[in-house]
């Protein structure tokens, strides 16, 4: 019982240094000024009321992907210092569309991250190429479910961001995780009010997406698939009692 305790304090200990160890990347550290800057100028008044601008989708957000990011690839055997870099950068870019634009902003975000590589100097052609394919996997689509749009289910950090990018549909923060949402949506006009109508239509969705989401790696569906179904249980509880 002690040994086994003893490594999964190590692997955490093993987690927690790689994520700060990447975070601490130069380029990771532009991905997040260029988005922090950039939102600031996007939403002028949302700035002016919380240092994170948008409610859901920022620094916050980036770097619990990271973290996600880095837990699920240890986890998958992924260790080798050039993956998890790539896999960091793309992870540090992925969002960084939403300076320009809010939906479908995925394209936006691989074409900066291609443009700090290439400026950076140390990044081949094949490396930004995968770079973009990584982020491109973090686009879903929502006809008939939740679904996301893996690039190259062969390419294990395609995998491994969705899974983080979506990672609170498995952890005990998903009801604030979703709030944190809905306030966002709400702020941006994408949701109209604050009202019984809107949290209903909002709940609904939110039931339907981790209902039908997939976790894309064995890690993942591991580490989270048991807690995705006590917050589907906890949202079907919500619904029901509208």
């Amino acid at each position: 019982m002690k040994n086994e305790r003893e490594k999964t304090e190590s692997f955490d200990e093993q987690v927690e240094g790689k994520y700060l160890e990447l975070k601490d990347l130069p380029i990771v550290k532009d991905a997040f000024l260029l988005i922090d800057e950039g939102l600031k100028k996007k939403h002028p008044e949302a700035a002016e009321r919380s240092p994170d601008v948008l409610a859901y989708h920022g620094r916050p957000h980036l770097e619990d992907v990271l973290h996600e990011a880095v837990l699920f690839a240890l986890s998958e055997g992924v260790n080798d210092p050039k993956e998890l870099e790539l896999l960091a950068v793309a992870v540090s870019f992925h969002d960084a569309g939403f300076i320009k634009k809010y939906d479908n902003n995925e394209k936006i975000g691989a074409k900066l991250a291609a443009e700090y590589m290439k400026k950076s100097g140390v990044y081949s052609t094949e490396d930004i190429k995968r770079v973009k394919q990584i982020i491109l996997s973090t686009q879903v689509e929502f006809e008939g479910g939740f679904k996301q749009l893996v690039q190259n289910d062969k390419d294990p950090l395609c995998r491994i961001i969705a899974d983080a990018d979506v990672s609170n549909f498995g952890r005990t923060d998903h009801l604030e995780k979703g709030e944190k949402v809905f306030q966002e949506l709400s702020a941006v006009k994408k949701i109209p009010a604050d009202n019984k109508k809107t949290r209903l239509m909002f709940n609904k969705f939110r039931e339907k997406m981790v209902r039908t989401h997939k976790w894309q790696t064995a890690s993942a569906k591991n580490l989270r698939g048991g807690q995705e179904q006590h917050n589907l249980q906890a949202l079907k509880s919500k619904l029901s009692k509208k």
